[in-house]
């Protein structure tokens, strides 16, 4: 499984073991001295300093993590970079639960690595990665982490390759974040199987209808969209006459 975003997310895994472990100094790389190889620090930042990247999934935190937080603080490091628009703050690549968990524990300071060469593309990488290891991941959140990694240049056979998944699956995931945010709510909720989104997909030209059916959620929705199919052929061919 060799592709680009679990490249870019061992090395900042390894980067963090790295850092963890050397505590000589605050200046590490993931190999010492070796030339080309990322540099970072490690070092505690206030914890205002700090922004999440808008783009990036947000996941959820329940009180019990939060209280987890507030007596044993931040075990492991997030990951930042300096934030591109103000050299006084950083964007969290990695980590944003253990932060925003830091926030509401009251924290003024968390733990970070923070990764002095890693550009935008690396960034996006290394976050997908992230949230693709996520162990509950709905289809059309997964879609919608594989578009960012589309954007970037990556294909579905690279795609493919990189998150050990079939190419039908990738394009499956990539086909089901077309679907209106209503039907997309629904697969991911279970109420709606990724089959049945696909079947609704038929009427994506169809944005009228496609949101009446989605509006009714109803219990056989192959039925519901060839009888909608039908009708929409009825009417054209008898616009025709």
């Amino acid at each position: 499984r060799g592709g680009a975003p679990f490249r870019a997310w061992r090395l900042a895994s390894t980067e963090l073991a790295n850092t963890i472990t050397n505590t000589g100094t605050k200046e590490t790389s993931m190999e010492a001295h070796a030339p080309g190889q990322p540099t970072s620090r490690y070092e505690d930042l206030t914890v205002e300093r700090i922004d999440p990247d808008p783009q990036n999934r947000k996941v959820a935190i329940d009180s019990e993590f939060v209280a987890s937080i507030r007596e044993h603080g931040v075990l492991e490091p997030i990951l930042v970079v300096p934030h591109p628009d103000n050299d006084q703050r950083y964007l969290i690549v990695a980590g944003e639960r253990r932060w925003r968990a830091a926030r509401k524990a009251g924290l003024a300071t968390i733990p970070a690595v923070v990764r002095l060469d890693m550009d935008e593309k690396a960034r996006v990488e290394a976050q997908v990665s992230e949230n693709l290891h996520r162990s509950n991941l709905a289809p059309c959140e997964e879609g919608t982490q594989l578009t960012r990694l589309v954007t970037l240049g990556h294909d579905v056979k690279s795609l493919a390759a990189a998150v050990g998944r079939s190419q039908g699956h990738v394009r499956t995931r990539l086909k089901l974040v077309e679907l209106p945010r209503g039907a997309q709510k629904l697969i991911d909720s279970g109420d709606w199987s990724i089959d049945e989104g696909l079947t609704v997909f038929k009427l994506l030209d169809h944005p009228d209808q496609l949101a009446e059916i989605i509006e009714r959620q109803p219990h056989n929705v192959g039925h519901a969209v060839q009888r909608t199919q039908d009708q929409i052929t009825y009417d054209a061919r008898h616009a025709e006459l």
